[in-house]
């Protein structure tokens, strides 16, 4: 059976059929089957507060930020291991500056993240404390306070490379990052 006549019953897939045909079709990023197979859903009504599309956009900001500063501390801290594991290898030479730009970058996303949320008056300390890596990130923010480039210090790395570089990630810049997602996430929500 070809795909063509496989669509015919999309209107009878339930909804644990549909959801891995839906995933493989983005996966491989085929649109146009993705969007038959939302097209052909079965429709529920559902009732929700004023509030759920303001909370869902926060929730999907909040989850994507939380892994990218998870990330970022497993790298700092495998950066710092390799310092010390093998200080005398040629590979260990680079790493100190490696080291000190992810603590800055770790320091500059805890930043931004408090920033975006007093901004925003959103008190995200009591959702965030439940769920899991926030001793990680409290210990990788506690040992970039004292391991990390300053700014001026990052500038003048970039500039290593990047003579033309005028400026660095600040809390300032993603926080406006974090504004802007934000903003995507609630279009999307409604």
């Amino acid at each position: 059976m070809n795909s063509g006549q496989l669509s015919k019953h999309y209107s009878v897939l339930t909804a644990a059929e549909r959801f891995p045909l839906m995933l493989a079709a983005d996966a491989r990023g085929d649109e146009a089957e993705f969007a038959r197979l939302v097209t052909s859903a079965q429709q529920v009504a559902v009732k929700v507060s004023h509030t759920f599309g303001r909370a869902m956009a926060f929730r999907e900001v909040h989850e994507y930020y939380r892994l990218k500063r998870l990330e970022l501390a497993a790298l700092y801290f495998n950066a710092l291991w390799v310092t010390h594991a093998y200080p005398a290898a040629e590979a260990a030479a680079c790493v100190p500056d490696a080291v000190l730009l992810l603590g800055y970058r770790v320091k500059v996303l805890a930043a931004g993240w408090k920033l975006f949320c007093d901004r925003a008056t959103l008190d995200d300390r009591q959702y965030d404390e439940q769920l899991p890596g926030g001793g990680v990130l409290s210990l990788a923010e506690k040992v970039a306070e004292t391991v990390a480039f300053t700014p001026e210090e990052v500038l003048a790395h970039v500039r290593r490379s990047h003579p033309e570089a005028t400026s660095v990630e600040t809390a300032e810049s993603v926080a406006a990052d974090l504004k802007s997602l934000f903003e995507d996430r609630l279009v999307k929500w409604g």
